[in-house]
Parts: structure tokens; C-alpha cells; sequence
């Protein structure tokens, strides 16, 4: 979700979409030859990991609440940061990698099990946060955009209910009422989860 970082920092960017499920071009992969979306090009830089990016973006950005230069909560940041690109988000690209790239006609159950347990250390932490958001009480950071675009993508494909994970459920409400979430396009995550399905709907996905 690139527009809702974009949104969220006030920052004007030329975006140019690429749909990853299509191929990449020869130019596109020269700027990135990992393959991955988001990417963002300035001046003589490129970067290609989004929690790189939103750092960037976030320091250059005067909207200093969603990246306060305190050094302890930065290091907070960093923290779910970390957590999404280390646990949540290649949890959920481990698992559906298998039918989107591999061809796999159904999920392996142990990487299923994989994606629960991911949320089950997030609802273990956001219990235990002690604040409204992921990193402070009062607003939103970068760390709640990525983390947020990880798990609405995640319980689209893989449900959760509100008797097991009622802190994740909630947090996905409180992060719905932000401003950014109403001012983008979320085609590219719908997309995917249709697809996901499409691609699944003739497996044993789901059943027991």
C-alpha cells in the first residue's frame, strides 16, 4: 500500500503502478533487480524495500508524528518495522508464493500454521503495548502504516475472529478510521486476494 504512506506523509510523488503479477520490464529491473514493488526513484537514488522507503520519505517529510525524532520511539519504530518485514509480511509471502509463483495447487499447512502463529505474537504484543497504537497513544506512525498494510492483506486471505485476536480486530478498526485509509485506492490488495482465491478455489484450502 505505497498511495497510503504517500498520503499519510503529505509528500507529492509521480507514481507510476505496476501491477507485480504481470512481469516486470527490462527497465524496471535494472532500477530493481529484486523484483519488488514498491520502488521509489529520486534524483540519482533508488530504493526498493518499502520500510527503507517510508524511513526515507519519513525524514524528509514535515509531518515529524509519524516519525518523531525522539531517539527511543524511532528505535520503537524500527522495531515493528522489523516485525513486519521479518515475521508478518514474509510469513504471508512465504505462504501464497506456493500458489502465486509455484503453481501449487493448495497451501502447505505448515506455512499456514506459520501465518497464526504470526498472529499470535501480534495480539500478544498489542496486549501488552499499553498504548492506543503500536508505538504511541496519541497518533499513528510509519509503523502502524506498514504493519497495517501487512495484516489487512493477511486476514483477507487468512481469516481471523474476534474471540481469538479481538486486539488485532480492534487496531484494524482504529487504523480504518485514519485519514490515509479513506484517500486511496485499494485495488492492488482487492486484486490480490481475488486472484489468491481464484487460484484456490478448486484446492482443499479451507477445508478440515
Amino acid at each position: 500500500m505505497p498511495s497510503s504512506r504517500q498520503h499519510a506523509l503529505n509528500i507529492e510523488l509521480d507514481v507510476k503502478h505496476i501491477n507485480p503479477f504481470q512481469g516486470h520490464s527490462d527497465e524496471f529491473l535494472k532500477l530493481n533487480p529484486q523484483h519488488t514493488v514498491p520502488t521509489l526513484v529520486e534524483h540519482n537514488v533508488t530504493l526498493w524495500d518499502s520500510h527503507a522507503i517510508m524511513v526515507y520519505l519519513a525524514t524528509n517529510s514535515k509531518n515529524s508524528t509519524l516519525y518523531p525524532e525522539n531517539p527511543i520511539i524511532r528505535a520503537k519504530i524500527h522495531q515493528y518495522l522489523h516485525f513486519d518485514s521479518g515475521i508478518l509480511f514474509a510469513r504471508m509471502r512465504f505462504a501464497i508464493d506456493t500458489v502465486f509463483h509455484q503453481g501449487a495447487p493448495e497451501i502447505p499447512k505448515d506455512r499456514i500454521e506459520n501465518i497464526y502463529k504470526a498472529y499470535d505474537l501480534f495480539e500478544a504484543t498489542l496486549v501488552h503495548s499499553g498504548t492506543k497504537y503500536l508505538v504511541l497513544d496519541t497518533n499513528a506512525t510509519i509503523a502502524d502504516i506498514s504493519v497495517f498494510s501487512s495484516v489487512k492483506a493477511m486476514v483477507q486471505m487468512f481469516p481471523v475472529t474476534k474471540e481469538k485476536y479481538p486486539k488485532i480486530l480492534e487496531w484494524l478498526d482504529l487504523m480504518k478510521k485514519e485519514n490515509f485509509y479513506h484517500e486511496v485506492k485499494e485495488d492492488d490488495c482487492d486484486d490480490a486476494s481475488k486472484i489468491f482465491f481464484q487460484k484456490m478455489k478448486n484446492s482443499n484450502f479451507g477445508k478440515k
